[in-house]
């Protein structure tokens, strides 16, 4: 059995994006600076690369376009490890907040005695009617 450098790079290189996926799922969570790169951009940027890939395989660029899906595979893996939260308390770092304010609007719910309560009665009332009038239009 002959071992060519092409398939000793090929190895490398599922080696490194396992490697990259993995390390994404359970390396310390991201903090100072990484913490302010939102991931959302980093998923952008890997469906980018991967339509980008699509396009230079249509192309006759397979190389290319391989090289591309991996780059998107490891922006993915950045995305990851970008969108863990620094505690299981936290809220996940691609929550909208640019200024570390709290959220703004209604606050949740967080028991029994804060819960809405839904008149489920008028409720039917309301969408029986509905549907006669949409069965009386028809």
């Amino acid at each position: 059995m002959v071992i060519t450098v092409s398939s000793l790079l090929r190895a490398g290189l599922a080696v490194s994006l396992l490697g990259a996926i993995i390390i994404s799922a359970f390396a310390p969570p991201p903090s100072g600076r990484a913490r302010r790169i939102r991931p959302s951009w980093m998923m952008v940027l890997a469906v980018a690369l991967y339509a980008a890939g699509v396009v230079l395989a249509i192309g006759g660029y397979f190389g290319l376009a391989g090289l591309t899906c991996v780059t998107g595979i490891a922006a993915f893996a950045v995305a990851t490890w970008l969108s863990r939260p620094a505690d299981p308390g936290e809220p996940p770092a691609d929550d909208g907040r640019d200024d570390g304010d709290p959220p703004s609007g209604p606050t949740p719910p967080h028991g029994p005695e804060d819960a809405v309560l839904i008149d489920w009665d008028a409720f039917e009332r309301e969408v029986s009617s509905w549907a006669q009038e949409r069965r009386a239009r028809v």
